[in-house]
């Protein structure tokens, strides 16, 4: 129950949102982050959005943070317990709240893949594979060489289909170096239409190849962030519709193997490549 104390507001991604109620202190710091940014919205007022959690925030004495959540039918609860002092534990309660979005972001039809993202000269890449592939060290050097461009994601490619077109949203999570993307006011406004996956391993020279499907299909699977406990967290009819997106992605998505070495050369097998 609302106390006097307390603030109840809303966090919306990508369609889906977070309800919560929480110590005032926590109400206005959420509000003084988000106001700018073009990934996560604020509201004063709960979200009526279709898939949508609750979460209640209790203030404690402690500089800790305790989280616990509850699945229900059509709506997960979330608890967590904290300092009302937001400046110490914000980025540990975004990221919790960013897992409850992750939640229902799956629930809505989409799936996140690992994988740094990119919107450059008007289309959107993505590079998806496990640490240490060169994710990351594509899109600065993909920045670096074409001022304009955004980096959209460090490790969580949130990727649904809309409209007949699978799109990509910008990560809601604090990724390396990357806080300053959840206020900025992207330009053009997402999501982004993808033009092209690219799987990358290191290697002697550049080289762009096709996949078969057996290798797509595996490709995807070990990258992609299924939520723990998915018997738990979902329907049997949601994880089918899961299924049945990630295949449909896989025959709608250029999906390629990217050899390169790490230099700016690899650009031009890309963007050749891909028009």
């Amino acid at each position: 129950m609302k106390t006097s104390d307390n603030n109840t507001f809303s966090i919306t991604y990508a369609g889906v949102a977070c309800n919560i109620i929480a110590p005032g202190e926590w109400g206005k710091y959420f509000k003084k982050l988000y106001e700018q940014s073009s990934v996560l919205t604020y509201s004063d007022t709960a979200s009526h959005a279709t898939h949508t959690a609750a979460l209640t925030i209790h203030k404690t004495r402690t500089r800790d943070i305790r989280f616990t959540f509850t699945s229900e039918k059509n709506l997960t609860r979330h608890t967590i317990y904290a300092s009302d002092t937001p400046i110490f534990l914000f980025p540990s309660v975004h990221q919790c709240i960013c897992r409850i979005l992750n939640i229902m972001f799956h629930r809505s039809g989409g799936f996140i893949l690992h994988a740094s993202s990119v919107h450059s000269n008007g289309r959107t890449y993505v590079f998806a594979g496990t640490s240490g592939r060169g994710k990351s060290t594509i899109a600065d050097i993909i920045a670096q060489k074409h001022p304009g461009t955004l980096i959209l994601s460090d490790n969580s490619a949130f990727i649904r289909k809309q409209n007949g077109r699978f799109v990509l949203f910008p990560s809601p999570y604090i990724e390396p170096n990357r806080l300053a993307m959840l206020q900025t006011k992207f330009r053009p406004l997402p999501p982004y239409e993808i033009d092209a996956v690219y799987f990358p391993f290191h290697a002697k020279k550049n080289i762009v190849s096709d996949l078969s499907i057996h290798d797509k299909i595996s490709f995807i699977q070990q990258n992609s962030h299924i939520p723990s406990a998915p018997g738990i967290l979902f329907t049997k009819s949601e994880i089918t519709t899961f299924a049945k997106t990630v295949f449909s992605f896989i025959q709608d998505v250029p999906i390629h193997k990217l050899e390169f070495v790490k230099s700016s050369a690899f650009l031009y097998n890309i963007f050749h490549h891909d028009q």
